[in-house]
């Protein structure tokens, strides 16, 4: 190898180092590549509080330019794909009137915005194509009645460009 080509591949090299250090300055100084849990926590006036973790459904979350990505353009999902065994370890069963559950996401930054939006399972079709309703959130709590039916919830969570959603049961139908 001749000196002009030892040259030119150690500028090369010192160049490029710094940018290295850049790269791994940055990431280990960015927010994590993958969502954060979801913990809810089912604050009722009689019982001790009970927790759970919902699923995580899909997701669009970006690292740069570097889509990380799993049903990214959605503005709503098909619940029928997890229904229902894979809500065993994501349900709540209700057994007072009235309950709060609280969002704990599990990540450094809150979201931006949070959606929830929740459908009325019937028994005979599943879930009831296309009827749901609004839920409010007040300060990442919503409240939840126990009125003899079976929910599926929706959280759609928003970090700037970064999004989520997340889905878990609320079952009041069995006294």
């Amino acid at each position: 190898m001749n000196i002009e080509k030892r040259k030119r591949i150690k500028k090369l090299v010192w160049r490029l180092i710094p940018l290295v250090l850049i790269v791994v300055l940055v990431v280990s100084c960015n927010r994590s590549m993958t969502p954060p849990n979801l913990q809810l926590t089912l604050v009722t006036d009689n019982t001790a509080s009970r927790n759970i973790r919902a699923i995580l459904v899909a997701h669009n979350w970006r690292w740069y330019l570097i889509p990380i990505s799993s049903h990214s353009q959605m503005d709503t999902l098909d619940f029928l794909q997890f229904f229902p065994d894979r809500f065993d370890n994501a349900t709540f069963y209700l057994d007072n009137e009235l309950n709060e559950i609280r969002l704990q996401f599990r990540s450094n930054n809150q979201p931006d915005h949070i959606r929830v939006r929740r459908w009325r399972i019937e028994p005979t079709i599943c879930l009831r194509d296309g009827e749901h309703e609004h839920v409010s959130t007040w300060s990442n709590m919503i409240l939840v009645e126990h009125d003899g039916y079976d929910y599926l919830y929706e959280v759609f969570a928003r970090w700037g460009e970064r999004f989520s959603y997340y889905t878990f049961r609320v079952n009041s139908s069995i006294d």
